[in-house]
């Protein structure tokens, strides 16, 4: 329902940034990195102050192995987040990291990495879905 749902959203209106978040989401819950990563850089294009779009790029780049540009994208997330609803968030993401980084492959945890950042994601959807729902429902007719 999910993607049905936000690819409607997104061509009723190609302008709209948070549809194209919405939906870049979307594709990441449902394991389609291309296609998330193309809509998340399309809501940025469109807005580039959409911090939520960063923070969900960010997450499919590590989620990706691509650590490094996670690490800018969540840096970014942190200077860009007056709300400080994504930035806690962010910043653990980015000590994350920085553990992950640090320690000799031998010391890496990769499982309790991979827990963390799907605990991460609870968090960040269950964050989200309430403003989503709410979106979706006032803009697919």
């Amino acid at each position: 329902k999910g993607i049905p749902a936000g690819e409607a959203l997104v061509e009723a209106d190609t302008a709209n940034a948070e549809a194209h978040n919405w939906l870049g989401w979307m594709y990441l819950l449902d394991g389609k990195a291309d296609k998330a990563e193309e809509a998340l850089r399309r809501a940025l294009e469109l807005d580039p102050q959409l911090v939520s779009a960063r923070f969900h790029l960010a997450r499919l780049l590590l989620l990706d192995g691509q650590e490094s540009s996670a690490a800018i994208e969540y840096r970014r997330v942190v200077a860009e987040d007056l709300s400080g609803a994504l930035r806690d968030q962010a910043l653990h993401a980015l000590q994350e990291i920085e553990a992950s980084q640090s320690s000799t492959p031998g010391e890496k945890k990769d499982g309790e990495v991979i827990s963390r950042l799907n605990y991460s994601l609870g968090l960040v959807l269950s964050t989200n879905t309430a403003r989503t729902a709410s979106t979706v429902s006032n803009s697919v007719p």
